[in-house]
């Protein structure tokens, strides 16, 4: 061994520690980073079950009042029409210059 292969030796260690250092601060970004994106992937993931939610509970809600405004429109009609006939709460358009036309009776 010639005296600088001790030397070269020290260095090639050091460079080994320092990289084993690296790898390992790698490492722990790595993981950390994969973290973010399990966050990030679990909230949208949320985010997209809440809006399907909503869209079903509005679509069955529409398709539940439609049917029951189509079954109870005969007789909204009826009361409105024999209300009409004896001027009690008429349904007036909203232009102001027909209300009096519109109006109850007892006004």
């Amino acid at each position: 061994m010639t005296p600088a292969q001790p030397d070269r030796l020290d260095r090639i260690e050091i460079l080994v520690e320092e990289n084993a250092k690296a790898i390992s601060q790698l490492k722990d970004d790595l993981k950390a980073e994969s973290r973010k994106w399990d966050e990030r992937s679990f909230q949208l993931t949320r985010n997209t079950l809440g809006t399907a939610k909503t869209i079903i509970v509005t679509a069955g809600t529409v398709v539940i009042l439609s049917l029951l405004l189509q079954a109870l429109s005969p007789a909204i009609y009826r009361v409105h029409t024999s209300l009409e006939r004896f001027k009690i709460f008429a349904l007036a358009p909203l232009a102001p210059q027909t209300w009096g036309e519109y109006s109850p009776s007892f006004c």
